[in-house]
């Protein structure tokens, strides 16, 4: 699993790591621990060959798999791999997870560990968004309780309008009336939610757009959001539409980072190729990025440095790597002895040990 976490992190979200092995040096496989404890325990039974299509899923679409903000554990991938692991647990048994119960169950834990399994709550019944008490899925905990989702015709207003979205449909504020979401070529408010996903409302602020895909070369745009990948919106005459064009190559004109193309960056209005050593760079958002080999220290450009590399000069950095006596070295395995979170490849230091953070078994 680390290796596809690992070919997930590389490939889709840029992280900075000098190959494969430097990160499945730098990550654990989060929760493992427990899943080994659940199968040992008979709370779950392993389904071998659901597994194996669902990594044949993720090697088909590594970027499209899922969506993490953070690196996700063993039971959030398992959530994504429908059948790899059937509950065996019934009302009122323990489990640490929820995949532990079976059909129906929950598994209500908020602090305590183990929790046990329960029914779902029920619609009109008190609900928390804590594990707890946790709704049926086919409801959703809105003001701690447990109601209905939206349909088409139900009501809405400005305060449940993304409850409404969320659900697959859009807000109609002015008609207070939820509505479905319309294709491509559907007339739309620009920046509103009424187009289907994969569509973008394309027009001016104030005036009717249009359902559309994301933009080609050539065709209408207000935003570069409504271009393709690697296109930029020229946009040069006020109160008009532009359209797509190829991003900017070194020397061409630009007003920000999106008008240039992949690896350089916008300087004094013209395309320039990314900061090297000791140059400007910012690690906030809208940043300054450093060039290929560099890393941002939080003000210049400096070396980038990977385990097994020196790193005893001002101008290094290691990369998801700790400088230790002049030399980069991997962050600490489960069990390595510790003094913070960020000398731990699980990103976890207890009791002055690098552990697991979500252990319940």
């Amino acid at each position: 699993m680390k290796g596809d976490i690992c070919r997930a992190l590389i490939d889709c979200n840029n992280w900075d790591y000098e190959d494969l092995d430097h990160c499945l040096a730098d990550q654990e496989c989060i929760g493992f621990g427990d899943l080994e404890a659940e199968l040992a325990a008979g709370w779950i039974e392993y389904d071998a060959e659901a597994a194996a299509r669902c990594h044949e899923r993720f090697l088909a679409d590594p970027c499209g798999f899922g969506s993490f903000l953070f690196v996700p554990t063993i039971h959030v991938i398992l959530l994504i791999c429908e059948d790899v692991v059937t509950g065996l647990q019934s009302e009122g048994e323990d489990c640490a997870w929820p995949t532990d119960c079976t059909e129906g169950l929950h598994c209500s834990r908020t602090d305590s560990c183990p929790g046990t399994c329960q029914p779902f709550v029920g619609e009109g019944e008190a609900c928390t968004n804590d594990g707890e008490m946790t709704c049926d899925p086919s409801l959703r905990c809105r003001g701690d309780t447990c109601q209905r989702r939206f349909s088409a015709g139900d009501s809405c207003d400005d305060t449940n309008r993304s409850d409404c979205f969320n659900d697959g449909f859009w807000c109609d504020v002015n008609a207070g009336v939820c509505r479905e979401r319309v294709g491509e070529g559907a007339t739309c408010e620009t920046f509103g939610p009424e187009c289907q996903t994969g569509l973008r409302c394309i027009g001016l602020p104030f005036d009717p757009g249009t359902c559309a895909p994301e933009s080609g070369d050539g065709e209408p745009c207000y935003d570069f959001i409504d271009c393709q990948d690697g296109l930029t919106c020229d946009r040069s005459m006020p109160g008009e539409l532009g359209s797509c064009v190829p991003r900017g190559a070194i020397g061409e004109a630009c007003t920000g980072g999106v008008d240039c193309g992949a690896g350089l960056r916008c300087l004094d209005g013209a395309c320039a190729a990314r900061a090297g050593l000791g140059e400007e760079c910012r690690v906030a958002f809208g940043a300054t990025p450093c060039a290929d080999g560099f890393l941002c220290d939080g003000s210049v450009c400096v070396h980038a440095r990977y385990p097994g590399d020196t790193c005893d000069d001002d101008m290094s950095l290691c990369a998801n790597s700790l400088c230790r006596s002049g030399t980069c070295v991997p962050r600490g395995a489960l069990g390595a002895a510790c003094a913070s979170d960020d000398e731990c490849a699980s990103r976890t230091c207890e009791d002055a040990v690098c552990a697991d953070r979500v252990v319940c078994l």
